[in-house]
């Protein structure tokens, strides 16, 4: 994974709540997925849903096609 831009920048968290366990960016922070050298095989399944959450998890599937 490589942020699009090709730097990674600091993301601030000024809106996330006093309470909060652990901060969130205040925007999007846009990435490339790529395949790594040598993992060809590997078929990675992502998924991102909707949530009215403040912390929304992703999902992930490995499925090892040799």
């Amino acid at each position: 994974m490589a942020p699009v831009g090709g730097e990674w920048k600091l993301p601030t968290a000024d809106s996330t709540p006093v309470t909060a366990a652990v901060m969130h960016p205040d925007d999007d922070i846009d990435v490339e997925i790529m395949i790594r050298a040598g993992m060809e095989w590997v078929k990675w399944n992502v998924s991102l849903e909707p949530s009215e959450k403040i912390f929304a998890m992703a999902t992930e599937d490995v499925e090892n096609e040799e």
